[in-house]
């Protein structure tokens, strides 16, 4: 766990690069280099903020990164983890509309490029398409996130995709 004052010391630091390149941009500067920094300065910004559980700061600054990385053309594997988390965040301000547009971006990107985060991202939809009563979508997500993670040996996920099965049958349940 972070410290208060190591949390600071963090976002000075952040915001001091951020200001920095952000002149550069501004001024017209289109080096790619420099607008990918920008975006990771904002990711790191977002992920902080997230740890903070200051999630609308977290959002805005993921915001921000997936602008500037779409801009620059950024590899399709970071856009899928900025869509991945913009998923999740907007998931927890009860945005759930929003979080699956997200999620279903980056499942694509996910899906294209055979991410390791792809059953990650089919649980956090699975768990979305059942609150948004999509039932069979959610059970077809949760599925394939179990068959993934069981296939690569990733039982954190693996274990969260079981808890989607599970959470879906009880809702299912409670429905007859």
């Amino acid at each position: 766990m972070i410290t208060f004052i190591e949390t600071k010391l963090i976002l000075n630091f952040i915001r001091f690069c951020k200001e920095r390149l952000q002149k550069k941009v501004d001024s017209g500067d289109e080096d790619i280099e420099v607008k990918l920094l920008l975006s990771l300065a904002f990711e790191g910004e977002g992920r902080l903020f997230a740890g903070q559980e200051m999630l609308q700061q977290a959002r805005l600054s993921y915001e921000k990164a997936l602008a500037l990385s779409e801009k620059a053309g950024d590899t399709e594997v970071r856009l899928s983890s900025l869509l991945g988390y913009l998923g999740v965040i907007s998931a927890m301000q009860n945005e759930t509309t929003v979080a699956q547009s997200y999620l279903e971006r980056a499942l694509v990107l996910a899906r294209k490029n055979d991410l390791d985060n792809l059953s990650s991202i089919l649980v956090n939809l699975g768990v979305l398409k059942i609150q948004s009563g999509a039932l069979s979508e959610a059970r077809n997500n949760c599925k394939e996130a179990f068959n993934l993670s069981h296939k690569i040996g990733d039982k954190g996920t693996e274990d969260e995709a079981v808890q989607c099965l599970d959470e879906l049958n009880k809702f299912m349940k409670s429905m007859k």
